[in-house]
């Protein structure tokens, strides 16, 4: 039985073997789970993380993953029924988290309060998604790494890989 090389979530920044070997790649801290995450954005995001992980045969990936701590409806610790109306809410969530209140609004025009909650926390994660994909994007063309995505995945594991342009 075969095995794919990569286990990735959303992207696949590789590091091959020789720059593994020179420490070409982003400082890392070690982690658990076979994950390595980057120094440089330990403690910039409260739904992901940015990850190095080694590959089973060679090199290794670099990729994000959800915290395995988080959970979607109370991610900022606040419950939509400790509030009279939307407008306490919204100011509550802005208090904690980077958002206006304007955006709250506009985000949850016909939703409850409990609805609310969980639009905007899907918003927040949208949100750090697209800033760790410009980071990846940096990292790549700063060590001018590559980029693949699976291509096949046969059902005795082996896969082929394809390079992202």
């Amino acid at each position: 039985m075969a095995t794919s090389n990569f286990s990735f979530e959303h992207r696949c920044i590789t590091i091959d073997n020789e720059d593994l070997e020179v420490g070409n790649y982003p400082e890392i801290e070690d982690s658990h789970n076979g994950m390595d995450r980057l120094t440089d954005y330990i403690d910039r995001f409260s739904y992901f993380d940015i990850v190095m992980t080694y590959g089973y045969y060679a090199g290794a990936c670099i990729d994000y993953v959800e915290k395995s701590y988080i959970e979607d409806i109370d991610s900022f610790g606040i419950y939509a029924e400790d509030f009279k109306d939307k407008k306490e809410l919204f100011e509550a969530i802005s208090e904690q988290v980077d958002i206006k209140v304007s955006k709250c609004y506009s985000i949850c025009r016909k939703a409850t309060k409990e609805g609310c909650i969980e639009l905007i926390d899907d918003y927040l994660k949208e949100r750090e998604e697209k800033e760790i994909n410009k980071i990846l994007d940096n990292i790549k063309k700063e060590y001018g790494y590559t980029e693949l995505s699976v291509y096949a995945r046969f059902s005795n594991g082996e896969t082929i890989y394809q390079e992202v342009k």
